[in-house]
Formats: structure tokens, C-alpha cells, sequence
């Protein structure tokens, strides 16, 4: 990790310079114990930059989630309806 300064603008653009994806803000935010994403202070703001993440969780936080690798499965209806109740097929 390293620190960057930064006088203004917007965390999601900051991501998108530092990491290439838009989507990385949120780890900037929790990284930084944010919760604007808009830099609109009047101060510098000295932030922590976390390393690069893994491209495949799009910057949503995965700690702790429970994600199912299957879909359920479900029936499918073979029949179809007209807007009246009657079938056709």
C-alpha cells in the first residue's frame, strides 16, 4: 500500500487512474473509513492506496459473503398462456 494526496475530485476516478476500473472506488472508501466518495474538501486529503484487487469481484467487498457456485434449479413451463387463460402450444 501506498499513501497519495489528493485536492480534489472523485474516488471513482481516482480508481479508474490508479486501477484502470471505475468500480474500484469502494475499496479506496473502506480502505480510507470514507463515507463520501466525493473529495470535496477544502483540505488535501491524504489517502491509502490499496494494492490492485482481484478483477473478477468487480470492487464489491467479498470478506465474509457466502456466494452459491449453482443456480437452484426450477421447472420450466412448456405452455404457453394468451392473456385470457386459454393455451396455445
Amino acid at each position: 500500500m501506498t499513501t497519495q494526496t489528493i485536492l480534489s475530485g472523485d474516488l471513482f476516478t481516482l480508481a479508474t487512474q490508479l486501477y484502470g476500473d471505475q468500480n474500484q472506488w469502494i475499496r479506496l472508501l473502506e480502505t480510507n473509513s470514507l463515507t463520501d466518495p466525493f473529495l470535496s474538501n477544502a483540505q488535501p486529503v491524504s489517502l491509502i492506496i490499496p494494492s490492485a484487487a482481484n478483477p473478477n469481484t468487480y470492487g464489491v467487498p467479498t470478506a465474509g459473503l457466502s456466494v452459491p457456485m449453482t443456480l437452484p434449479s426450477i421447472g420450466i413451463y412448456n405452455k404457453s398462456h394468451y392473456n385470457d387463460g386459454s393455451v396455445y402450444g
